[in-house]
């Protein structure tokens, strides 16, 4: 079971999650899942979304915060007050990699350096999407308690996935064939940090065991000249693997304070 500490008051999860890949791959999709099982039915208010488009905004049924990612002091007045709430909160950052980089796009705002490096100390949680880890500050991938990766063929990921998750088996090819809205699911605090995968189906969240990704066939080895392209990031398609299917594990409850937990889904 992946652990994430719940605020006492408030019920809202607390940490970092991470989830990275290529657009199309379901970033999105997991990200707007992710956030209602980290905040309780009832806690919305506490949700705050940034990003410099309104998909997942839009997804979760909240407002979303343009910040202008090229203004670092329009993201340090806006992360300021993000620091400055009290109280527990899930900031849900879309395109994070635009505000935070080492990538040479942006200096990076010092208020979210401060939100990432001990927001945690003050209730305050983040999930962030990012295409890869090259274009992230490397103390947010540091910071991180789940890190989820979907299907990419991205050299700098795969690489990162060979040096930091070596203990997955073939770890280059499992995830340059996995399924669309399909997540390897990497927590760097845990013992065993390879907690499997994950699926996101009809908005709920879906527990894939470690030994199931190495017993079925690989996504490329199950498909057809015919077969369908995979869905774009605001769509979930129905599990066609056994190992993505719901009947195999279920969606987890978000009373076992897990980040996969589908507790507050109204799909």
């Amino acid at each position: 079971m992946i652990e994430v500490p719940p605020d006492p008051s408030t019920g809202v999860l607390i940490g970092i999650a991470l989830i990275l890949g290529p657009g199309d791959g379901g970033k999105t999709t997991m990200a707007a899942a992710l956030a209602r099982a980290w905040v309780p039915a009832g806690q919305e208010e506490r949700l705050i979304v940034v990003g410099p488009v309104q998909k997942l905004a839009e997804m979760l049924g909240v407002p979303n915060h343009p910040v202008d990612t090229k203004d670092k002091r329009a993201q340090d007045v806006f992360f300021h007050q993000v620091n400055e709430l009290e109280g527990a909160y899930l900031i849900a950052v879309d395109e994070a990699d635009l505000y935070y980089s080492m990538g040479g796009r942006t200096y990076g705002s010092k208020e979210f350096q401060e939100l990432i490096n001990i927001g945690r100390n003050f209730g305050k949680s983040l999930i962030l999407c990012a295409r890869g880890t090259s274009d992230l500050a490397k103390n947010t991938i540091n910071q991180a308690r789940v890190v989820m990766m979907c299907r990419t063929l991205e050299p700098n990921l795969l690489d990162y996935a060979e040096r930091y998750m070596a203990e997955i088996p073939d770890v280059r090819n499992l995830i340059s064939n996995l399924e669309p809205h399909e997540f390897i699911v990497w927590c760097p605090k845990m013992n065993p940090r390879w907690q499997g995968g994950a699926k996101v189906v009809n908005g709920q969240i879906y527990l894939i065991p470690p030994e199931a990704f190495l017993t079925t066939p690989t996504a490329s080895e199950r498909s057809t000249d015919s077969e369908e392209p995979g869905s774009p990031d605001d769509t979930a398609p129905s599990p066609d693997a056994e190992r993505s299917s719901p009947t195999a594990s279920g969606p987890i409850s978000a009373t076992t304070i897990s980040p996969t937990g589908s507790g507050n889904e109204s799909d």
